[in-house]
């Protein structure tokens, strides 16, 4: 949408500047330049043509105007919804109900060099690895660039099957790809809870070691 408004703005303040100069100066173009711009060029400006012309380029600035403006995606902060964010939280909660496993969901603002890089530093920081059986899967987003990474520790790693990984991935795609982000993770997560209920039942004494809110940074 971005893109489009750029594109359609940068075309009609073309368009416009065309049409402002042939109004200012009909001349222009046609092989006789002799003709002065002032005071012609303003009574050409306040004729139809040039409150046309005038009136494009209000609609272009418009255009460009709301092509440049941030989108709620453009933040982490604000990447999702109130409403999503629950949503996202009891996914989670539901999913570690019958496991020892933990789920994390985090969002960077910019990722700069290697994406999964940088979600497993992101693993490390939020203390993902000190679980008891290493059990803990990171889903990480960074927002500007559109790009993720999910990070499962050895533990759960070991055990899932070859290219499950991957299918969680490409689920997650196809959902961002139509802006269901919210969706996406959840489904994410429905699938890493079950193989985290399947390889690491709910054990006595077990408690929540990490938090289910999403972070940000």
């Amino acid at each position: 949408m971005q893109r489009t408004g750029l594109f359609l703005g940068a075309a009609l303040a073309a368009v416009t500047v065309v049409w402002l100069l042939r109004a200012a100066q009909p001349e222009l173009g046609t092989g006789e330049l002799e003709a002065t711009w002032a005071p012609q060029g303003w009574q050409g400006l306040l004729s139809a043509r040039g409150l046309a012309g005038i009136g494009l380029c209000l609609v272009a600035l418009l255009f460009l105007t709301l092509a440049l403006r941030p989108g709620r995606r453009a933040s982490p902060a604000t990447f999702f919804t109130a409403e999503e964010k629950l949503t996202i939280q009891a996914a989670i909660a539901a999913a570690e109900d019958q496991t020892s496993g933990e789920i994390r969901v985090h969002l960077a603002r910019c990722t700069r060099g290697d994406v999964l890089a940088a979600a497993k530093a992101a693993f490390q920081a939020l203390g993902m690895h000190a679980t008891a059986t290493r059990n803990g899967v990171l889903i990480y987003l960074s927002v500007e660039d559109h790009r993720f990474a999910i990070v499962g520790d050895e533990g759960i790693d070991r055990v899932v099957p070859e290219g499950f990984w991957d299918e969680v991935k490409s689920g997650m795609q196809k959902r961002f790809a139509a802006d269901r982000f919210a969706e996406g993770i959840v489904e994410a997560v429905d699938q890493i809870g079950d193989k985290l209920r399947a390889y690491f039942p709910i054990a006595k004494g077990d408690v929540n070691e990490l938090t289910d809110e999403i972070s940000t940074e």
